[in-house]
């Protein structure tokens, strides 16, 4: 299923897969209490093209947050690249299950995460196919 965040994004995702908008976030659930997924759109302040290291702070931040020194690695989809990574944190004695992406182009940045325990890890593979599917809306 395709969808649209008007005049931000669009995104490719598994037809089972339930989208809210909760207000600045973008929140994508699989089925069977299988994780959640988050999209925040956020707007460059730098100017010129887009760099690797952006999108690697970016992804460090987020980890960083949480207690966490990521092992980033890119992915070039089209012409569109992503910062991604993957760790562990404990939360209630349950290991949760974190997966990152940034990917952005000239003029803003999506920061995707997507989050799970044990019964959702099977979608993380999913999840990270679904954020590499982000494209600008370009009108």
């Amino acid at each position: 299923m395709r969808w649209k965040w008007e005049s931000r994004f669009i995104i490719d995702l598994p037809d089972d897969w339930e989208v809210r908008e909760p207000g600045d976030t973008v929140e994508l659930l699989p089925p069977h209490n299988g994780g959640a997924g988050h999209i925040s759109y956020l707007l460059r302040e730098r100017e010129g093209p887009l760099s690797a290291s952006e999108l690697d702070e970016l992804v460090a931040w987020f980890a960083e947050k949480r207690g966490q020194k990521p092992n980033i690695r890119h992915q070039q989809y089209g012409p569109y690249m992503s910062a991604e990574a993957h760790f562990q944190t404990v939360e209630d004695d349950e290991a949760m299950y974190w997966d990152v992406c940034a990917v952005g182009w000239d003029n803003a940045v999506c920061l995707c995460s997507f989050c799970c325990g044990d019964e959702g890890k099977n979608m993380s593979t999913v999840a990270m196919k679904t954020f590499r599917s982000i494209t600008p809306d370009n009108g």
